[in-house]
C-alpha cells in the first residue's frame, strides 16, 4: 500500500512539473509576440509622437493668470518657438502681461517680456520643465516711471503636464508657474512677482 502511495505521489509531482514547464513556455511565447523590442519601447508606450520627438521645431501659445483671488491679477499671453533635440533644447520667449485691479476695475500697467529659455522633457515627454530669462519692458506710464523703461524677468515652470492630440498637437497645463518681472530696476524698483496657472497648445513641425 505504501509502495503504491509513493508511486501515486511521484506521478502527481511529475504531472505538476510538466504543467509548470508548459505554462512557462506559453507565457514566454505570449510575451515575445506582444512586447516590442526594447529599442521600440518608447513607441509602444506612446502612440502619438508629438509628446517626444527628436530634432523637431515646435511652437506654442498659452494664457496664464495669477493665483491671487482678490485685488490685483496678472494676465499673460505667451508665445514660444524652439528647437528640440531629443528631450531638450533652447527657445524664444515672447510675453505680454497686464496687471488688472479688480477692486477699482482699472488696468494698472502692461509689460512685455522678451527672452530666451531652455526646456527639458521627461517621463517620455508627458512632463516638461522650463525656464526663461531676458528683458522686461514697461509699456504704460506710471506716477513715477515712464513708458519704455526696461529691466529683467525670470519665468520658471517646474512641471508642465502634456497631453498628446492628433496631428502633432499637444495640450499642456502648468499649475506651478513662477514669474518675476522687474521692468524698472533703478530708482524706485518695480517688482512684479506672481505665481501663475498656465494652459496652452503646442505644435511640432
Amino acid at each position: 500500500m505504501i509502495k503504491w502511495s509513493l508511486k501515486f505521489l511521484y506521478f502527481i509531482n511529475l504531472s505538476f512539473a510538466f504543467n509548470l514547464i508548459f505554462t512557462d513556455a506559453c507565457i514566454a511565447e505570449t510575451l515575445q509576440t506582444q512586447v516590442p523590442d526594447r529599442s521600440d519601447w518608447q513607441n509602444f508606450v506612446l502612440t502619438e509622437e508629438a509628446l517626444y520627438t527628436p530634432e523637431r521645431i515646435w511652437a506654442n501659445s498659452s494664457l496664464g493668470v495669477s493665483y491671487r483671488v482678490l485685488g490685483q491679477k496678472r494676465f499673460s499671453a505667451v508665445a514660444q518657438v524652439g528647437y528640440r533635440i531629443n528631450r531638450s533644447g533652447p527657445y524664444l520667449h515672447l510675453e505680454h502681461s497686464r496687471i488688472h485691479n479688480f477692486a477699482t476695475m482699472q488696468n494698472l500697467l502692461t509689460i512685455s517680456n522678451i527672452g530666451i529659455g531652455y526646456e527639458n522633457l521627461w517621463l517620455l515627454g508627458i512632463l516638461r520643465t522650463s525656464f526663461s530669462l531676458g528683458a522686461s519692458i514697461l509699456n504704460t506710464k506710471t506716477d513715477v516711471d515712464t513708458a519704455g523703461t526696461w529691466g529683467y524677468f525670470l519665468d520658471i515652470r517646474p512641471v508642465d503636464i502634456r497631453f498628446s492630440m492628433k496631428h502633432n498637437f499637444v495640450v499642456f497645463f502648468a499649475p506651478l508657474g513662477f514669474n518675476v518681472s522687474i521692468p524698472v530696476p533703478n530708482g524706485i524698483p518695480l517688482f512684479l512677482i506672481h505665481h501663475q496657472i498656465t494652459t496652452g497648445i503646442e505644435k511640432t513641425f
